[in-house]
């Protein structure tokens, strides 16, 4: 017979994990793991609201099942929709019986017992927690109490992350902000030394803007940034990271890409940008023009913003409307 660890014991370690990791993920992931340990439960997921507060999306998920693709869901759909809408923990000893599950097809794990909590700070719900056996009738008051408490330890946790990122993020473009401009040059300049692998850095400058507000309104403007910035987000890479440095700029950090490559890449992505800005109905044309340069190994983040700013400057001056390749050498 397996002996259960100490419930008291997982908590305390669950709390020194969390105090101790600067990542989302790993806490969150800690959690369900946690979870297992404390309940008798065959999986145990987080589901975190997207932006829009309209479907719940996986976060971290512990126990079988774990290499199928994740399942969300919306508000009010299926169990975990409901207990977001209704923000009230619930137990189902037999989901066969119960008209509020719903069966979403091969998630790696049977479902025949299920419990959920809200993940909520007073009125709001942010996420559910949810943990599932494949036997009846699996889960105690006891476990319910557990599933409460964790989702009670993970809330100030997303929330922390949740505020950290908003003071990092731009709020009309959804991209990293200035502020965030030289911590991730910092990190990717760091990585690229000590692996030695190439970083490029391409910028961004949009012409015109002013024109557009004053005859269209700051709302118009603001829909077109972010139609940009979500046309870039969609074609960069993951391992890219968007910025928006300024009202008109926007840098995308490029690591393993060198001076060619990240070439091809502006002009792919001007080439996106222009048939955008051409389809849209505006009442002053915009233009733009991209710029790319290699990090050197002498740069710090001051240095490879500097270098970036003057490239900029240079192509804006030279009334440069393409791409400008910082040359080599």
């Amino acid at each position: 017979m397996v002996q259960r660890r100490d419930p008291m014991s997982i908590l305390l370690e669950l709390t020194r994990q969390l105090a101790s990791t600067s990542e989302l993920d790993p806490c969150m992931q800690a959690v369900t793991d946690a979870a297992m340990a404390l309940m008798t439960c065959d999986h145990c997921s987080i589901r975190i609201f997207d932006d829009n507060a309209e479907q719940l999306l996986a976060a971290a998920r512990s126990g079988s099942g774990t290499t199928f693709k994740a399942v969300n869901f919306r508000v009010g759909e299926g169990v975990v929709g409901w207990v977001a809408a209704e923000n009230r923990a619930v137990r189902i000893d037999d989901t066969l019986q119960d008209e509020r599950f719903k069966n979403v097809g091969n998630q790696g794990f049977r479902i025949r017992s299920l419990l959920a909590a809200p993940l909520s700070t007073g009125a709001r719900v942010i996420g559910v927690l949810s943990a599932t056996s494949p036997t009846p009738g699996a889960f105690s008051e006891v476990d319910e109490l557990y599933a409460q408490m964790l989702a009670n330890i993970a809330v100030p946790v997303i929330e922390r992350f949740r505020l950290e990122l908003l003071a990092l993020t731009d709020p009309v473009t959804l991209a990293l902000n200035h502020r965030a401009l030289a911590i991730r040059l910092e990190e990717e300049l760091e990585r690229a030394k000590r692996y030695g692998v190439a970083l490029s850095i391409m910028g961004l400058e949009l012409f015109g803007l002013e024109q557009l507000c004053s005859a269209q309104g700051q709302e118009a403007c603001d829909e077109t940034l972010r139609s940009i910035a979500k046309r870039l987000q969609q074609s960069i890479r993951r391992a890219d990271v968007l910025l928006r440095r300024s009202s008109a700029e926007f840098l995308v950090l490029m690591p393993h890409t060198h001076r060619g490559q990240a070439q091809i890449a502006a002009e792919r992505l001007a080439q996106e940008l222009r048939e955008l800005l051409a389809a849209a109905e505006q009442a002053a044309p915009l233009e733009l023009c991209l710029c790319t340069l290699l990090a050197t190994a002498e740069d710090t983040p001051a240095t490879l913003e500097a270098r970036c700013v003057a490239l900029m400057s240079a192509a804006r001056e030279a009334g440069r409307r393409g791409i400008l390749c910082e040359p080599e050498g």
